[in-house]
């Protein structure tokens, strides 16, 4: 580790890489437009130096039904699928929702 140069926040080549890699970031997650249509998304591409964590800790939390409710709308599952299929979703979907009622309490 002592070959290891400490990084400058103001060093060109650190900006630089820090640059290409939240460049390579946004590339990524183009490719999803529910995290693009997000708040939190449209928040951290519109906040100024220090102003991100404020502004995210004003938005109102949501409730776990929301958030099954994004899931559902994004990951569209296929709901003429068999049966059991359905079956094993539903019980990951009541499990989750069961552990962001203890985790939002």
């Amino acid at each position: 580790m002592a070959n290891m140069k400490m990084q400058n926040n103001e060093d060109p080549e650190f900006i630089e890489m820090r640059r290409v890699l939240l460049e390579k970031f946004i590339r990524q997650i183009s490719h999803f437009d529910y995290l693009l249509e997000s708040k939190e998304f449209q928040i951290f591409c519109r906040g100024g130096a220090g102003e991100v964590t404020s502004q995210l800790e004003t938005l109102e939390p949501q409730r776990p039904i929301e958030i099954l409710e994004k899931y559902r709308v994004n990951f569209a599952i296929d709901e003429d699928q068999a049966n059991s299929e359905m079956l094993m979703y539903k019980e990951k979907i009541s499990s989750f929702a069961a552990y962001l009622n203890k985790a939002y309490v």
